[in-house]
């Protein structure tokens, strides 16, 4: 069976649900040899013919140094390379000045934006000041009009009523008082408006003093930035030494934990390699006690393994149903008394009929750890050995397909009978790795046995 899985590469997958653990695995590292020899053979005859090659294809040739190998550089290592700590200095250095740039830029900004600011409010003040100065020397032209025209109709009236000359004098006098008194306020405001003129020079000279102070204050903060810059440096650098220590921190710890995981392995390595010389030395002593592998040569086995690939069993091949099951024993199994006690046609206490692995989980439901059963199995022509663990229900498919009885996988020993098999299996256990030595035969329940149906 195990020689036609190999063959095509597949199983189906209800036989394979009544694999145990082991015997999956088993097959799975099977498969897996077959796919690696075929892509051996494979490999090997492409190497025999290579494929042509190509005329005109681009190809990359790379140089190669004095050893034949090909030609490195290394960074760092020639003595006009700058070394790596220059290189981290010089670029915490422009970082500092970066940043200190950064500061000075928003400061001047902000100086710009007041500069702006008071340069706004003294253009109002002289816009104010011009207009002021045009509406009083509207003022004053209109006053000079007005006496102008008084002067005149002064002259005139004189002339025409003699009578009226005192009273038009008089009304002149109070005019002529009149407009010197607006000429005086005409000229009080003109002060006031060479004053506001001196104050508005007065003004320009303290922002040309303010402008001063800004360049003093620009140079201030250009030695502030120098200041800061080294300031920044200094921290940065030391930001990066304690960087140092913590990744030289980190290391050592790396370094405790790496020692203490090759101790583990190390460990692990000289169990696995004390359990591989364990089974090697079980599975020796396994076949020294089998005579059919004793009596086989290598000649032998390879005409057997043709014989198989050839004329494999069919009927093992495919999923069978329970009724092949029940005809195969039969016809084939009946006759040759397996399942019986020898001499006699009374059946072992452990044998049962064709029952899935539920119903045999059920049977050996609480009994102890090592008890066991052996059924008819409901997929394949064969039988299946279920044993109780300590945890749970193990299941064991054995192959009766080559006239022979084992357990389904490679370097497993065969018996002429399945008494044989479950004999030599209460002294040896079915895997190295689970040590299921069979103890106690599980019988039948109270009633009706399950194998009344095959005989």
């Amino acid at each position: 069976m195990l020689q036609q899985i190999l063959q095509d590469m597949y199983i189906d997958p209800e036989i394979l649900a009544e694999l145990s653990e082991e015997q999956t695995q088993v097959l799975y590292y099977k498969m897996r040899e077959e796919q690696i020899r075929r892509y051996n053979v494979w490999s090997s005859e492409e190497e025999k013919n290579p494929p042509p090659r190509k005329k005109g294809r681009k190809k990359i040739n790379w140089k190669l140094g004095n050893d034949g190998d090909i030609w490195v550089w290394v960074m760092g290592e020639h003595r006009n390379d700058i070394p790596y700590e220059v290189l981290l200095e010089e670029a915490r250095q422009k970082e500092a000045r970066r940043l200190a740039e950064e500061e000075l830029k928003a400061q001047r900004a902000q100086q710009e934006e007041e500069e702006k600011r008071l340069q706004k409010e003294e253009e109002a003040k002289q816009k104010k000041l011009r207009e002021e100065e045009e509406r009083l020397a509207k003022v004053k032209q209109e006053l000079e009009l007005k006496r102008r025209k008084a002067e005149e109709a002064a002259i005139y009236a004189s002339l025409k009523e003699a009578r009226l000359a005192k009273q038009q004098e008089e009304k002149l006098e109070k005019e002529r008082k009149e407009a010197e008194r607006r000429e005086e306020e005409l000229r009080e405001k003109e002060r006031a408006l060479l004053a506001a003129r001196k104050c508005s020079a007065s003004g320009y000279s303290l922002l040309l003093k303010r402008s001063e102070e800004n360049r003093k204050r620009e140079k201030e903060l250009e030695k502030r930035l120098t200041e800061r810059s080294e300031d920044l440096y200094m921290s940065v650098s030391q930001v990066r030494a304690e960087q140092v220590k913590m990744v030289e921190k980190e290391k050592e710890k790396v370094e405790q934990i790496w020692q203490v995981q090759l101790r583990k392995i190390k460990l692990a390595d000289k169990n696995r390699a004390m359990i591989a010389k364990r089974a090697r030395e079980e599975v020796r002593k396994s076949k020294t006690l089998s005579q059919d592998m004793d009596a086989l040569t290598l000649e032998d086995l390879l005409k057997k393994n043709a014989q198989l690939n050839k004329s494999g069993n069919t009927t093992n091949k495919k999923r069978a149903s329970r009724e092949d099951v029940i005809s195969w024993y039969k016809s084939v199994e009946l006759p040759k008394g397996s399942g019986l006690k020898k001499g006699t046609k009374i059946p072992e206490k452990w044998f049962h009929g064709c029952i899935n692995r539920t119903q045999a989980a059920e049977l050996l439901n609480g009994k102890s750890t090592g008890s066991f059963l052996v059924r008819l199995s409901e997929k394949v022509l064969g039988y299946a050995l279920s044993f109780k663990d300590s945890e749970r229900v193990k299941h064991f498919l054995i192959d009766a397909s080559e006239e022979t009885y084992h357990f389904f996988g490679t370097d497993q020993i065969n018996h002429k009978s399945l008494s044989d098999l479950v004999k030599f299996h209460k002294e040896r256990p079915i895997t190295f790795s689970g040590q299921e030595i069979l103890t106690d035969a599980c019988g039948q329940k109270p009633g009706i046995p399950d194998y009344k149906e095959l005989f």
